[in-house]
């Protein structure tokens, strides 16, 4: 081998590993953005929940008292 060949190995190995530090940087990214995905989600359930209730309540209200129907 002569000093181009190492060289190049050496080019390719150095872009090898700077792919594979990509790669676990998206895959870390990615982990983190499933996290805020399942927070937005508890957090949009939550809402949808509470709003919900606070319908229901304003509907017994108005039934109970006659103004619903």
């Amino acid at each position: 081998m002569d000093g181009g060949e190492g060289t190049r190995a050496g080019t390719l190995l150095g872009l090898s590993c700077a792919a594979a530090v990509r790669a676990l940087g998206a895959g870390e990214n990615a982990a983190r953005g499933d996290d805020q995905d399942v927070a937005v989600r508890e957090l949009l359930l939550e809402l949808t929940s509470e709003t919900v209730t606070w319908f229901v309540s304003k509907i017994v209200l108005l039934i109970g008292s006659g103004g619903l129907i």
